[in-house]
């Protein structure tokens, strides 16, 4: 196997009741905002019903409407299963048959690719897929998707480094992290054997990439906008180019 994997960020629109769902709890006199998402945690499914496992950030008001939505519609029954300031998570169980979609991303992806993140918003269902080769881009459109983003998987620039990672977890084992502390940035320092300098900014860099994570992770509506480039989607019959070089936001879990 010599292709080379690469990222592919790609955006559903039709059918989803997920997205229908987060459209309708995000308009304002009729307008649609980009102030609600869900990050897909998990999906299961059997001959008559599928279950969501979803985390829904965005404005408090918002995630009230979505709540509202899903008790007025039938087939739909929804348990909460943890609430934070701006997340919360939910277990989502609904009849097969009123999502429209003629297929799940999550649950069928092509052979040679991963789905690695999948958030759902007013606009459609954003999914990140790590595939294995280029030529399943034209797969991946046969199934309906827009291309949004594409480029090799050595980008993923919000990964830690071998040395931050190093210097991280070594931070963490010795006590630097621990509340009090065990030890300070020089005794940290002198025990991995770099300057005090080094190590702050390798700290630094590796600490910021785990709390841009954070935000993509728990509450993905910060960034949905950003990634899809506008607040309302192009038209159908309109083409966007790929990236050839690494896109100003990206998402990933």
């Amino acid at each position: 196997m010599h292709s080379k994997p690469s990222v592919a960020f790609c955006l559903f629109r039709d059918g989803c009741l997920l997205k229908k769902l987060i459209e309708a709890s995000s308009k304002i006199n009729g307008d649609v905002d980009d102030t609600l998402a869900a990050r897909v945690l998990r999906i299961y499914e059997n001959e008559r019903e599928r279950e969501a496992w979803l985390r829904i950030s965005g404005d408090n008001g918002r995630m009230y409407a979505f709540e509202q939505y899903m008790r007025r519609t039938g087939g739909i029954r929804f348990q909460p299963i943890y609430n934070a300031y701006q997340s919360r998570i939910y277990r989502i169980v609904y009849d097969k048959q009123l999502c429209k979609a003629p297929r799940c991303p999550y649950l069928s992806p092509p052979p040679g690719a991963m789905v690695k993140t999948m958030v759902v918003t007013a606009h459609g269902v954003l999914v990140e897929y790590i595939i294995s080769k280029r030529s399943l881009l034209n797969e991946l459109r046969k199934q309906g998707c827009m291309i949004l983003l594409h480029h090799p998987i050595e980008d993923m620039d919000y990964m830690l480094t071998r040395r931050q990672e190093y210097v991280l977890i070594q931070a963490y084992m010795k006590g630097y992290y621990s509340y009090p502390r065990r030890l300070n940035l020089a005794d940290l320092a002198a025990d991995i054997g770099i300057s005090v300098s080094t190590l702050a900014e390798l700290l630094r860099r590796a600490e910021a990439k785990i709390v841009e994570a954070f935000i993509r992770h728990e509450l993905p509506h910060y960034l949905v906008k950003h990634l899809l480039g506008c607040h309302r989607p192009p038209a159908k019959h309109s083409v966007r180019v790929e990236a050839k070089s690494k896109p100003v936001v990206q998402y990933a879990s």
